[in-house]
């Protein structure tokens, strides 16, 4: 599945994924933990990732996140 990453609370380690669309039982937000991410750095807000829906503790959960495509604001 992939997603934006929407928002991340560096000093807590953890952020929220939007899923993209289309996929059956997509959730709006999915909770993310640095820990799950390749190589333990998280991707910036906005920078699509893939990922796996897992059972967390408190309710689904992304797992093997991985940086699809960085997505840069745009210079004006």
């Amino acid at each position: 599945m992939n997603g934006i990453v929407r928002r991340y609370n560096d000093r807590r380690g953890f952020g929220f994924i939007e899923g993209l669309t289309g996929h059956p039982g997509a959730n709006p937000e999915i909770f993310f933990h640095v820990s799950s991410v390749e190589g333990c750095i998280a991707p910036p807000v906005g920078c699509e990732v893939s990922f796996i829906v897992v059972r967390g503790e408190k309710g689904p959960q992304a797992a093997d996140v991985r940086l699809v495509r960085v997505r840069l604001p745009r210079s004006e």
